[in-house]
């Protein structure tokens, strides 16, 4: 505090017998400066401070208990049993309430600040020593860095109907919302308020082969427009599955879905003509080249 008075209580001695004091006594004033007290990283380490994405940059209350005072030294620290800091009041944020994610799309690390120290005496039988301190950070800045990562929610995705078409020689997925985003089913139940997720398709849907048949396995190329969710298969869509991209040419995320419930039909032939079946007489009934007389469409 300011203004503390001094009280000087004087006395040559015996120094010079010659002389003596006109009082024994002076008062004057000074202040006594708060210690100061360094806030830092004592329990566990500042990295790996996680949490799922929720839309804000809170932070668990548990995290702040990784701060705590350094060790007293011969001018700093404290020197008073009972001095602690308030961990519940120490403000404590990631640095964007957004998942960050790398070049590739991968999610990573981000910056977590921890400002507004404060302290308690918990012993106050000699009176309340906390203001005695002031609780600085080393570097001055009064705040301290360190990361930790907000992992993305899940938006569960899976293919309405599996593809049909007939054989047509290729691989494409044809037909209506075949081959449109109309054909995924997207679970928007695990979105944060106010939060809007696309889902899109890439490349063209298609099948693992060409040939007619069922339960043909065939892929979606996804992507989606909010980096804050991951997409995955729904668990009640069976024989469906998908992979992981990275970002396509526009920043998007992206995914491959794949099932395994596709259908070619067998494409139907018409007869187009029935040439004349003309022969010389040779004592039977038979039709030479019978099949080269017809002639197939489509």
């Amino acid at each position: 505090t300011n203004s503390k008075t001094v009280t000087y209580r004087l006395g040559l001695g015996a120094v010079n017998p010659n002389y003596g004091i006109d009082e024994d006594t002076y008062t004057a004033t000074g202040y006594i400066e708060r210690r100061t007290d360094y806030a830092d990283v004592t329990n566990s380490s500042n990295t790996g401070m996680d949490k799922p994405y929720d839309g804000n940059r809170s932070f668990a209350d548990g995290y702040r208990y990784r701060i705590g005072l350094v060790s007293a030294d011969g001018t700093t620290g404290v020197v008073d049993h009972g001095i602690e800091l308030i961990a519940n009041s120490i403000s404590a944020a990631y640095q964007s309430p957004d998942v960050k994610r790398d070049s590739t799309g991968k999610v990573t690390t981000q910056d977590v600040y921890f400002s507004n120290f404060n302290i308690k005496d918990t012993n106050t039988t000699d009176g309340d020593d906390a203001g005695n301190y002031i609780v600085r950070t080393t570097d001055g800045t009064g705040t301290l860095t360190g990361n930790g990562t907000i992992s993305p929610r899940t938006i569960n995705v899976s293919v309405k109907q599996g593809p049909v078409k007939e054989y047509d020689g290729t691989t494409a997925i044809e037909g209506g919302n075949y081959v449109t985003a109309a054909n995924i089913n997207v679970d928007r139940t695990n979105l944060v308020a106010n939060d809007t997720i696309n889902v899109g398709l890439g490349s063209a849907p298609s099948y693992q082969h060409q040939n007619a048949g069922t339960g043909i396995a065939y892929t979606y190329d996804l992507n989606w427009d909010n980096s804050n969710y991951e997409l995955a298969v729904d668990t009640a869509a069976a024989g469906q599955s998908l992979s992981k991209g990275g970002l396509d040419k526009s920043g998007k995320l992206t995914a491959t879905l794949a099932g395994s419930n596709g259908t070619i039909t067998k494409r139907v032939l018409t007869v187009e003509s029935i040439t004349a079946a003309d022969k010389v007489y040779d004592g039977t009934t038979g039709v030479n080249n019978a099949a080269a007389n017809i002639v197939l469409n489509n």
